[in-house]
Order: C-alpha cells, then sequence, then structure tokens
C-alpha cells in the first residue's frame, strides 16, 4: 500500500465513485489490469464505499449542520460536482489515506462477523495470467478476454464502472464483465481471493452471439457463486425455488397473499395440448389457490386463520423425515344485496393474434355472459385497442343492453398490439366515470403479445400505480394458449391491485366471471400480508412452496406502505410450510402466524386506511396423521407436489410421481369434486408427456448440479458460522475446488470432441 503514491490513491477513489470521464477512466483501467496491486488497493477502496453506502446517510439526507460542516472540510466547490479534478489538491491525499486507514479497518472488523460478512459484496480479483504480461487489447485500447473478442455492441462505457477488470465486486459488475470483454484469461475466471469463486453472466447475449468458450464459461460461472451473493439468492438463481432457511438465521417468513390463478388454467391447456409448460410459467401458489375453498368463512370478522399440521408425504428423498404445514387466510362472503354498484371500463385487444383460435369470439361470449348477470344500479365501458385506442361505449347503465351490445359486436381483430394505448384510454375512461360510492375496476383481457408502444411489463405496469390511488383497480384475463403472455398480465395485477386469471373456454369464463363474481370482483381486504414465526427449538429447517415472487422483507410486515395483495369476497388463500423439527422438548408454540390487512373503503385525502392485525398459534399437540387430516388438507398438499414435478424442483427430486397419483385416485373417491376429477386425469395425461419430455442429466449436468450445492453448502456454512472453526468449512471449500476442477475438464473434453 505505501508504493501508491497519494495522487494515484485519489485517482482510485475517483474511478470507485464514478467520478471520472471515459478517456481518464479507461486509462486507469488498463492500469489496473496490469497491476494485481492497484486492484488489491482498489478492491479495499470500493468495499469501503460500498459499505459506507449502505451504513451511512447519502449527502443529499444529511442534516443542515451536518452538510454545513461536510462543505467546510471540501473545498470551495459544489458536493455535486462529479467530473472536477480534486485529486491534485493537499486536503484529497490526506483524505485518502484516512479514507483507506480508517475505511479499511472498519471494513476488517465489520467482515470478522461472518453473518454480516454474507451481505457484504466480496472483494474477490484474477489476475491475468502473467502478471508481467499486459492484457490483450482491442484497438481501442479496451481490455478482452484472452482468446474472446468483446462484442462490438457492447461498450465500457455503456456498462458499470468496473466492467472491463479483470475482477468483480458486485453483481451487476459480474453480469457485465464478459460481455465488455474482460482481462481475464478462462484459467483465470475462478481463481479469486481465499479460493472464493466469481465470474461472469452473459445476460445481455443470445447464445447464437456466444463462442464455444463462451458457452462453456457461461456454464461454468452459471455454477459458481456471485460476489455478496445471499444462501437464499444463489439457491434461487440456481434452481428458482424458495431453498429451506435454516430458522436459527431466519426464524420468520413473509409474503403478501395471492389469489391469482392463471398459471394452473394455462398449465392445463398446454398439458391437454400435449406440451409441458415452461417451469418459470407453473407457480406452485397459484395451482393451490386455483381449487375451493374447503375452510368456513368467518361470519364476523373480515379474515380468519387456520392451520394443518401433518407429516409430509413429499418432499423427503433425502431421507430426511418432514412436516408440512398449512396456513390459510379465508375472506368473508359478502351477501349479494350488500355488495357496491360496479363500475367496470373493458379493455379489450383487438390486435390480429386475437384472431387465432376464435380468442375474439371468446371474449364476446364472455362480455355478453357477464353484463347479463349485472345489477341495473351497474354500469359499463368498452374500450378496444389494436394500434391504436378507441373508446367504443363511454360509462354505461346496463339496462342500456343495446348499446353494449352494439359495442360487443363491434370488437374485430386487426392490426398490432398497442397494450399501452388501450391501457391509457382505458384508465381515462375509467376516471370519466368514476364513482366514489362503487367498486371501480379496469378489466384487460388480452393475448398480453403487446408489440406496439411501452411492450417491457414492467415500464408497462408503471401506468397502472398511480391509478389504483385514485381507487380503480385492474384485473386480467388472459386469452389465448400458445402466446399467451403470462409475465405481462401477471405483473400488471399485481401492480393495480387486482387479480390475474386465464380463459380458455366458455367453461372458465363461466366459472371466473359468473360463479366466481364476487370474489374477483369485490375487494374485502387490501395489502394482505401473511408472516410465520418458527420456533428455533422446535423447527431445525423450514420452505415456503411457492409465493417466490410474492416475498416481503420481514420488517415491512408492519410497513403500510409496502404494497401487498387483495382478498375478494369468499377468497381463501392457502400456502404450504414443509419443515425439519428438532422434535426438542419446547412450551413454545411450534409457530405464530400472523395477518394484517387494511380495509379497502376510499378515504378522505390524507387519510390512513384502518389495519388491522390477526395472529393464531400453531403446537405440536394439533398434529394428526396425513390420512386422517382434511380432504382440502390433502388435495392441496397434491396439487403443491404436482406444481413441484412440473416446475422441475429441486426439492421434488428423488419424489415418486406414481405415490403421487396413488394418492390422487385415493382421495378422488372422498371427493366427487369437479375440478378434482379433472386434476386426478391431468395427472394420467402428464405421466407420460414428462416422462417422454424431460431430457436426461448427462456427466457435465451431474457435474455442475454437484458444483451448486458445493456451493450453496459453502455459502450456508458461512452464514451459520460454521467457517469460523475452519474444520468442516475448509473440507467443503476443497471439496468445491476439485468440483470446478472437474468441470473444467469436463468441459474441455466436450469442446475436443469431434462434431
Amino acid at each position: 500500500m505505501n508504493r501508491i503514491e497519494p495522487e494515484l490513491h485519489a485517482r482510485l477513489c475517483a474511478l470507485a465513485l464514478g467520478e471520472m470521464d471515459s478517456a481518464e477512466r479507461l486509462a486507469l483501467e488498463q492500469q489496473l489490469a496490469q497491476s494485481a496491486e492497484l486492484r488489491e488497493e482498489y478492491a479495499r477502496l470500493e468495499g469501503t464505499i460500498a459499505l459506507v453506502r449502505e451504513l451511512e446517510a447519502p449527502p443529499q439526507q444529511l442534516s443542515p449542520s451536518a452538510r454545513e460542516e461536510l462543505q467546510q472540510a471540501l473545498p470551495k466547490a459544489p458536493l455535486n460536482a462529479p467530473t472536477r479534478r480534486w485529486w491534485n489538491s493537499s486536503w484529497t491525499r490526506l483524505a485518502a489515506g484516512l479514507t483507506i486507514a480508517v475505511g479499511g479497518a472498519a471494513l476488517l472488523v465489520r467482515l470478522q462477523d461472518s453473518t454480516y460478512g454474507t451481505r457484504v459484496a466480496r472483494l474477490e480479483m484474477a489476475a491475468p495470467a502473467s502478471p508481467s504480461s499486459p492484457a490483450p487489447s482491442t484497438a481501442s485500447g479496451a481490455p478482452v478476454m484472452a482468446g474472446v473478442p468483446a462484442p462490438a455492441t457492447h461498450s465500457l462505457d455503456a456498462l458499470p464502472k468496473l466492467a472491463g477488470l479483470g475482477y468483480v465486486s458486485s453483481s451487476r459488475d459480474w453480469d457485465a464483465t464478459v460481455a465488455a470483454g474482460a482481462a481475464l484469461a478462462p484459467d483465470s475466471l475462478a481463481a479469486g481471493a481465499e479460493g472464493q469463486s466469481f465470474g461472469a453472466g452473459f445476460g445481455e447475449l443470445s447464445q447464437d452471439e456466444l463462442s464455444d468458450q463462451q458457452k462453456d464459461l457461461s456454464l461454468l460461472m452459471g455454477g459458481l457463486r456471485r460476489p455478496g451473493e445471499s444462501p437464499r439468492e444463489l439457491f434461487l438463481r440456481f434452481w428458482g425455488d424458495n431453498p429451506f432457511e435454516q430458522t436459527v438465521l431466519d426464524p420468520i417468513s413473509t409474503f403478501a397473499a395471492d389469489v391469482d390463478t392463471a398459471s394452473y388454467t394455462l398449465a392445463r391447456r398446454l398439458l391437454v395440448e400435449g406440451q409441458v409448460p415452461p417451469r418459470e410459467q407453473v407457480r406452485t401458489e397459484e395451482f393451490i389457490n386455483y381449487f375451493p375453498a374447503d375452510v368456513p368463512a368467518p361470519t364476523g370478522d373480515t379474515l380468519r386463520i387456520a392451520t394443518d399440521l401433518t407429516p409430509s408425504r413429499f418432499g423427503s428423498g433425502d431421507g430426511k423425515p418432514r412436516w408440512m404445514l398449512r396456513v390459510v387466510l379465508r375472506g368473508r362472503e359478502m351477501p349479494q344485496h350488500e355488495r357496491k354498484p360496479l363500475r367496470l371500463t373493458f379493455v379489450i385487444d383487438c390486435s390480429g393474434s386475437m384472431e387465432r383460435e376464435q380468442r375474439m369470439e371468446l371474449v364476446k361470449d364472455a362480455l355478453r355472459m357477464l353484463v347479463s348477470q349485472l345489477d341495473p344500479q351497474d354500469a359499463v365501458a368498452i374500450v378496444a385497442f389494436s394500434d391504436s385506442a378507441q373508446q367504443l361505449a363511454p360509462m354505461t347503465p346496463v339496462i342500456n343492453k343495446a348499446r353494449l351490445e352494439a359495442a360487443i359486436d363491434a370488437l374485430e381483430p386487426k392490426g398490432w398490439t398497442h397494450s399501452e394505448a388501450g391501457l391509457r384510454l382505458g384508465y381515462a375512461t375509467a376516471l370519466e366515470g368514476l364513482d366514489t360510492r362503487a367498486t371501480n375496476r379496469v378489466i384487460f383481457l388480452s393475448d398480453g403479445v403487446a408489440n406496439r408502444g411501452i411492450t417491457d411489463p414492467e415500464e408497462l405496469s408503471k401506468t397502472v400505480q398511480p391509478i389504483r390511488e385514485r381507487g380503480i383497480l385492474l384485473n386480467t384475463f388472459g386469452v389465448g394458449m400458445t402466446s399467451h403472455n403470462d409475465a405481462l398480465l401477471e405483473q400488471l395485477a399485481d401492480k393495480g391491485d387486482g387479480q390475474c386469471h386465464y380463459i380458455d373456454d366458455l367453461r372458465e369464463a363461466r366459472r371466473v366471471l359468473v360463479e366466481r363474481f364476487m370474489g374477483t370482483m369485490e375487494t374485502i381486504a387490501r395489502d394482505v400480508k401473511l408472516q410465520v414465526e418458527f420456533d428455533p427449538a422446535q423447527v431445525e429447517r423450514y420452505r415456503l412452496l411457492g409465493y417466490e415472487n410474492r416475498a416481503i422483507a420481514d420488517v415491512d410486515f408492519r410497513n403500510d406502505r409496502v404494497d401487498a395483495g387483495e382478498i375478494g369476497s369468499g377468497h381463501q388463500v392457502t400456502a404450504l410450510y414443509e419443515m425439519e423439527r428438532t422434535f426438542a422438548a419446547s412450551d413454545r408454540p411450534l409457530a405464530t402466524v400472523r395477518a394484517r390487512w387494511k380495509d379497502p373503503g376510499r378515504l378522505p385525502a390524507g387519510a390512513s386506511a384502518p389495519v388491522r392485525e390477526v395472529a393464531q398459534l400453531v403446537s405440536t399437540g394439533s398434529a394428526v396423521p396425513f390420512e386422517t387430516s382434511p380432504v382440502g388438507y390433502r388435495r392441496a398438499v397434491l396439487v403443491a407436489q404436482f406444481a413441484e414435478f412440473l416446475r422441475r424442483s429441486v426439492h421434488a427430486r428423488g419424489d415418486s410421481f406414481e405415490e403421487l397419483m396413488r394418492e390422487a385416485a385415493r382421495m378422488e373417491q372422498e371427493t366427487p369434486q369437479t375440478e378434482f376429477l379433472e386434476f386426478v386425469a391431468l395427472l394420467e395425461r402428464t405421466r407420460d408427456l414428462l416422462a417422454r419430455t424431460l431430457p436426461s442429466c448427462d456427466e457435465l449436468c451431474e457435474a455442475l448440479e454437484e458444483l451448486k450445492r458445493g456451493q450453496y453448502r459453502q455459502a450456508e456454512l458461512e452464514a451459520l458460522g460454521a467457517g469460523r472453526d475452519g474444520t468442516l468449512f475448509e473440507q467443503v471449500q476443497r471439496e468445491n475446488k476439485l468440483q470446478e476442477a472437474k468441470v473444467r475438464a469436463l468441459l474441455e473434453r466436450q469442446r475436443a470432441a469431434p462434431r
């Protein structure tokens, strides 16, 4: 450290703070690529700055007195002058030395705590293959990966500030490094400090754009831990499922209630057509919540909690005995005479794709079916969109059936899909007809394939969020089969505080729009959150089945500004937890279940919605055998296990699909319910389909899976503090190095094999 001049230290600080122009940054990056000492120093600075940014308020959040003191300590220039060359002054040299000495020491102290260490970005680096030889460069002087040219469309300036260096210190930099053409030789990609692994992602490039070497590196890096990645984040990235959580580290699970059902209906359609649904389309919670409620509705309260506890019949492929806990939140059923008037604005996709499979005719029939069962107090508006949007009927009382029928008849598929235009005009129409005494909703029906205007689901959903505060919620209905854009409609409904359903035939339209109409349209509780707290003395590990994209930070359970789910009249929200118990004697409850929600009524400007919270204890004495548990509980377990198989869940490996079918066949005798009889028939169809279509795992696949398991085990040991005694942690670390070498050898052998 003493060999680095103070001026160079100051320039490194400028780079870390993003206060350099591109030419200066490029020159310094080239120096870093050739000097391990500089890279080590830069890593310390980056870590210190990241820690300060995490722990301290930014300048714009400082108190006036603190800001004044800071201004006096700095040169007479604005605090936020980003490109000023400030490193030649004496105060900066002193500040750089103090930052390194004090900040570096503070960082080392914080890293001694292994629990905190899992949250801090790991400052790892990989030196070039030969420290004395500079990294190869492009014509522009930007370093590139040895043997791998940087794609022309990815410049250093367009990437995070560490892209192009021979190391990474954050997940963003990880994803950008190779895309920019990093100064890393393939053999050094995973050789980080203390044996830790890191690498680069290829998220911005298609497989066709990658060389064979890049594809190999992509496979390898996909199985390695990213800097600062927690065990949970690592598990979700590796396998896409919620991991088992160590109760001693995280005894609390919090998530938003979800009553969408689109995932099950769409998967059913695909399976009937002989296709295995994409795993990302299978959402376990929507499979469970598709089926009708089985827990009695509360008669007085808005919501009530119910629980069931039994030994688990599934999820024990590793031989460990497990238990299953069902948590149910059941909503009050609102009588028809109590419901408020409806103001419904239908926004209907009339693009050319809606002509396929008679989708438009299905929409027309569904609209007629819904309008026919509305009351005289209700009103409907209709907006159509394709290349642009058009209002076919303003907010019209349903007693004016002729006008509404004419608007429905005018729906014709043609042109492109400008979903943004449709939503904007739909909300404008809804605002024109807004009635604060009524239930105001926009109903968006589409196959979801937006190709004009804003098409990104996240960006498109931003048009939805501001309007919901006016009391206008959004329900989405997918109509279509192979091209149905499930992700778009789910996100829109989520941001619009509504529900997402999928209609594949008239029977499903009747089920959603007629039989379950009240629950779909009449909200009884908003921003509904569920939280389960487990006793670490009795529960060693637990996992939540599904709800991966509905997780909420535990600290936000009572933060009423955080958006959550909505529950309609008569709805039932079900969640399943799989547990490994310690069976230690304890006087405490096994778990405590809490629910929190807001009343849905409109409030005066500036007023806060009334918030309610209920809790229920789960005792070990409430456990019963699986065979004698309620039918609804057993059905939920079987349906969840079916979803786990379709998701190719890592937790279902080793489980038996045949056992699932046997249990379902036994239950079929107890429940003649139409939906469950259909489910049993679906299992028969799926068994052979999965056997035919799922690829087998070859030697390389198995080696990568073993590498992932080892990486996750190492991260888990770090989080548990097991690395402090060294023995077990070092053993896992050695095994991971050997496994990584095995994967590299298999990749080399595969690349060298004749094609």
